[in-house]
């Protein structure tokens, strides 16, 4: 403001997720921002913005790096994300115990780091799941796109996204999510037809999702490759990057 640029501020959390910190902060940038972009059109009834300012654009994925690979081998499982409070890796770890019973040759891998590591391979270790669970640490873009490509099924234990990167990713890659049903994961997922939604925090509706995904592969596999082309169609980040392009048009630069 001070040089007389445009200013274009990005909301991507949640705002039921931020702290008081954050809520102030959004609050301050979004008054001086001469636009404002969100990911979904819930966050135009957050209360004490200009509704005038706001612009939706949703994330847009590499759909021609992030694409199905033949796999050799089955049943393995996986969440990339923050190992953080806003994510619920508990009941992800929970559940899978009791997928297990079921389905004792399935494994899980998860991607990433956080405040919540420790107290994860803790739970790993006190239920003796060391040889079915394997945490993979941060990974580079090269290396996220192989990690999706391991998968057979993704799985989004989450209690709180914008539009979920990760959820988007995995889609693309051609592979059966399923996520939970808070707000904004179902406008991404359409329970049969690109994914599943389980209860919100129900460790035992996410295993009985999980158990009938793994059950039923060929459904899976359909529902994998439906959402691909939801990608495709929807959630590029050409389309992603020609919207933002509009928005840096309409403003004084």
């Amino acid at each position: 403001k001070k040089h007389k640029c445009g200013v274009v501020y990005a909301e991507h959390e949640p705002n039921h997720s931020k702290t008081k910190f954050e809520k102030l902060l959004s609050k301050f940038s979004s008054k001086f921002a001469d636009k404002i972009v969100c990911l979904n059109a819930a966050y135009k009834n957050t209360a004490g913005i200009n509704h005038e300012k706001i612009i939706v654009i949703p994330n847009g994925v590499k759909h021609h790096f992030y694409q199905p690979k033949e796999k050799n081998q089955v049943g393995v499982l996986g969440m990339a994300a923050r190992i953080v409070d806003t994510k619920d890796h508990l009941n992800l770890i929970l559940s899978f115990k009791t997928v297990l019973k079921k389905h004792p040759h399935l494994k899980l891998k998860i991607a990433g780091d956080g405040n919540l590591k420790n107290q994860m391979l803790k739970l790993v270790n006190k239920n003796k799941l060391e040889s079915q669970v394997s945490f993979v640490g941060l990974l580079n873009e090269d290396e996220l796109i192989k990690f999706y490509q391991s998968l057979n099924v993704y799985v989004h234990a989450t209690k709180s996204e914008t539009l979920s990167t990760s959820i988007l990713q995995a889609m693309s890659c051609g592979l059966p999510v399923i996520t939970s049903n808070i707000e904004n994961n179902a406008i991404l997922i359409e329970e049969g037809s690109t994914g599943w939604l389980y209860k919100d925090q129900n460790a035992v509706d996410l295993a009985n999702k999980i158990n009938f995904v793994v059950e039923h592969p060929d459904l899976a596999n359909k529902v994998g490759l439906h959402a691909r082309t939801h990608v495709r169609e929807n959630y590029t980040i050409e389309n992603m990057a020609k919207l933002y392009i509009t928005v840096l048009n309409e403003i004084k630069l």
